[in-house]
């Protein structure tokens, strides 16, 4: 859990050249594209869910983090096509510290404050290249500014240039980098750490929820677990 005078012909001109350079930069079809590119979209989107049940066990059973899926179905579209375009992850989840612990060391541990629940967003791709590890990179800092850690989550990057560019901008934004084993979530090692941010962006946080409804869930199952103490596993999942 980017977050972009009437004139002589020359100003024009380059006007013209910065808005098509932006709309390269969020690939913004054209109609004729349309139905071509969205066909695409939608089987990347089948591939990187079919990721998602591993990864989330993963989270939860070495990093003891609850995590939710955030559906771009369940958001509002207000906004138009693009409105929530980067808003939220993938994935968003809780460490929850002491989750097999007793019962009288969970209720000790609420009560000091060196043990607070952290708030996890994940952005899940196939694979990362050369041609577009800047832009979910960039993806994953947008959507990511109101948790605590971010990750940036793939099955395989190609090219030693990529995981280069993908280093360099882990360590200039706290990003961290999850390689994803399709086939087994022992496989999954998280092989840059996240660095932790000092505040979360509640700001940010009211964006997405007021434009989602699973983002809410997640909201309220995070408050549940700060007020009881209880993680109530069955809320969380997929």
């Amino acid at each position: 859990m980017l977050f972009f005078a009437e004139g002589s012909k020359t100003s024009e001109t380059s006007t013209h050249a910065e808005e098509s350079s932006l709309a390269a930069v969020i690939d913004l079809q054209r109609p004729e594209q349309t139905v071509g590119r969205e066909g695409e979209a939608a089987a990347t989107e089948r591939a990187e869910a079919d990721l998602y049940p591993v990864l989330q066990t993963f989270f939860l059973e070495r990093e003891s983090v609850v995590t939710k899926r955030i559906r771009e179905q369940t958001s509002s579209n207000r906004r138009g096509r693009y409105g929530n375009k980067w808003l939220h992850p993938d994935i968003v989840g809780m460490h929850a510290p002491g989750r097999d612990w007793l019962e009288v060391v969970r209720r000790c541990s609420r009560e000091l404050p060196t043990c607070k629940a952290k708030l996890i967003a994940v952005e899940v791709k196939g694979t990362l290249s050369a041609g577009d590890v800047r832009q979910h990179f960039f993806q994953t800092v947008s959507n990511s500014t109101w948790a605590d850690r971010a990750y940036l989550a793939a099955c395989e990057i190609r090219g030693e240039d990529t995981w280069r560019e993908l280093e360099t901008l882990c360590a200039a934004h706290g990003i961290g980098y999850i390689r994803i084993d399709p086939e087994d979530p022992d496989g999954c090692r998280i092989l840059i750490p996240a660095r932790e941010r000092d505040e979360v962006d509640w700001a940010s946080a009211n964006r997405i929820a007021a434009e989602n409804a699973d983002f809410r869930e997640y909201l309220q199952n995070v408050l549940n677990y700060l007020q009881t103490g209880a993680l109530m596993e069955r809320l969380w999942g997929p």
